[in-house]
């Protein structure tokens, strides 16, 4: 009877198959646990290296769209996964940025009292004309923290101006 050669179909099988539950994953590289905890799930242990060195760890994942990981040659529908799992993550951030954004509207509400006040000073004072170097091209009213403008050579309120640029 001839000898038939084994073909690479077994061997690409046998690489294919789980890994025993009793080996221990290697520890993830710091920055990236959420990758390699959702690789690890999608039996793709083996895209960790990609991740760390093209810099992709924990923080920049949700950022990122689907055609970056498929360019990595990553499959469409692991990518969509590994996505989702970090938006979920980026999720327990989002409570600490609403608490930001809940000082940001205190501090916008202290503002606001104070520029009632200060129209409530004018009016109190009852300035009819000022001059036009006191006032805000943009706002239109007193300003409390004027800034020059290199550029043009005006003076604006810095709130405004920073405002201006943020749009």
């Amino acid at each position: 009877e001839p000898v038939v050669a084994p073909t690479a179909a077994p061997l690409e099988a046998k690489l294919e198959e789980p890994l025993l539950a009793t080996e221990e994953p290697a520890a993830a590289p710091e920055g990236f646990e959420i990758v390699a905890r959702v690789l690890e799930h999608l039996n793709e242990p083996h895209l960790l290296p990609i991740f760390v060195a093209e810099e992709i760890n924990d923080n920049v994942l949700p950022c990122l769209d689907p055609s970056d990981l498929i360019g990595l040659g990553v499959s469409q529908m692991t990518c969509l996964t590994i996505l989702g799992a970090a938006h979920s993550a980026a999720k327990n951030k989002k409570l600490e940025t609403e608490d930001v954004l809940d000082n940001v509207a205190k501090h916008q509400s202290v503002l606001e009292e104070a520029l009632r006040e200060h129209r409530e000073e004018i009016k109190r004072l009852r300035i009819r004309e000022l001059p036009e170097d006191l006032m805000c091209p943009i706002t239109c009213e007193i300003m409390k923290d004027p800034v020059l403008c290199v550029e043009d050579g005006h003076t604006y309120e810095r709130v405004a101006v920073e405002q201006w640029f943020a749009t």
